[in-house]
């Protein structure tokens, strides 16, 4: 079991007690026949020779016993920490090339912290900011990732019933419940592609020049200020030209937010124009910048 490393500093105890007993038994052996055998020298090793059989004897006996009768036993595969090192084995395979989330109860097993620890001076981020984050679906979706490289969560096997909690928002979210020997169920792997949550990220902007005109429609990805693209000409636009950033905003946690505009505009968040500071729900809240002065 990973546990297991708490013992590893009696090993070497184990080993030279059992060892000197070992010597020193073959040593009162050996004296003890001299004194019987006279010069027959051959007698001399009949003890060594009953202490390597025994010892071979004990190895055969331990062999069959862990590797066969134990290895086959249902009890004792699930003593040895199955979700914990299945989880762990999983989050270290994919720690590089992922964002990791896990449900509450997996991300804090101590044996995951200790098989995918990585040190500040190897790259990692030590105890304090380990390579997987907590996330709670029901809560937590959609996904904030600046990265927007694929997702796997590792949950609970409660949640394969719910499987709508990452459709609504990734269509293309692979469900797998891994399984243990026997089939028995140990957690549930949901991996969301990376274009998928890069999808839900970043506002539509629509940009009128004229009244009675087309608009341009075009992805905004954001920046320190609601600005015209490049590639249309604020400047020749007239003065009714509007620009309109649409999307979502997603509130970190409930609380109390205010929001300002500056410069000529409006916000509206949930249908409704921004008045002041009000209470929002942690989640997603529908959002709209109009711009009016280009």
């Amino acid at each position: 079991a990973p546990q297991a490393y708490r013992t590893l500093a009696a090993v070497g105890g184990v080993a030279l007690l059992a060892g000197d007993a070992s010597v020193r038994s073959v040593r009162v052996f050996n004296s003890l026949l001299r004194r019987e055998a006279g010069d027959v020298r051959w007698v001399q090793w009949i003890p060594a020779g009953a202490m390597a059989l025994l010892l071979l004897w004990g190895a055969n006996l331990n062999y069959r016993l862990y590797f066969d009768v134990q290895a086959k036993d249902g009890r004792v595969w699930q003593a040895f920490s199955p979700i914990e090192t299945t989880v762990a084995s999983e989050v270290a395979a994919r720690m590089d090339d992922h964002s990791l989330y896990l449900s509450p109860r997996l991300y804090h097993f101590s044996p995951l912290k200790f098989l995918t620890y990585r040190s500040p001076a190897e790259g990692g981020g030590g105890l304090d900011h380990p390579a997987y984050q907590l996330a709670d679906p029901v809560s937590d979706l959609p996904i904030s990732d600046p990265f927007a490289q694929d997702a796997l969560f590792l949950l609970d096997t409660y949640y394969q019933d719910v499987p709508e909690l990452f459709t609504n928002y990734y269509p293309g979210a692979a469900f797998e419940l891994v399984e243990g020997p026997g089939g028995n169920p140990l957690y549930l792997s949901v991996t969301v592609p990376g274009e998928e949550i890069a999808a839900l990220q970043g506002l539509l902007g629509v940009y009128t020049q004229q009244t009675g005109a087309q608009g341009v429609v075009e992805t905004y990805a954001g920046g320190s200020r609601f600005v015209w693209p490049t590639s249309l000409a604020a400047a020749d636009a007239g003065g009714d030209a509007t620009a309109q950033w649409v999307g979502s905003l997603l509130i970190p946690a409930s609380g109390l937010y205010d929001f300002a505009v500056d410069g000529p505009g409006e916000l509206t968040l949930d249908g409704q124009p921004w008045s002041g500071q009000q209470f929002l729900g942690k989640g997603l809240h529908a959002f709209e910048v109009q711009q009016t002065e280009p």
